[in-house]
């Protein structure tokens, strides 16, 4: 009935095993709907426009916490 927070590491995956005080607290990580993971790294899927790919320009891409904008190069 004892309410605790444990810090999970940034990174940390399924199955990773955190000890805390007496006990062991193992994650068990959800997939989301928007990026994929691959190692450590967070993949996320972003449609360019066509003429933004041509002759360059700039994107916004959602984060994790805000919005990131990205340039494309010509």
């Amino acid at each position: 009935g004892k309410e605790r927070k444990i810090k999970v590491p940034a990174g940390a995956h399924d199955g990773v095993r955190i000890a805390f005080d007496d006990f062991e607290v193992v994650l068990d990580v959800k997939p989301d709907k928007r990026f994929s993971r691959e190692g450590d790294d967070l993949i996320i899927e972003e449609e360019v426009p066509l003429v933004t790919a041509i002759v360059g320009g700039e994107i916004t891409v959602d984060g994790i916490d805000k919005a990131i904008t990205m340039k494309v190069k010509q």
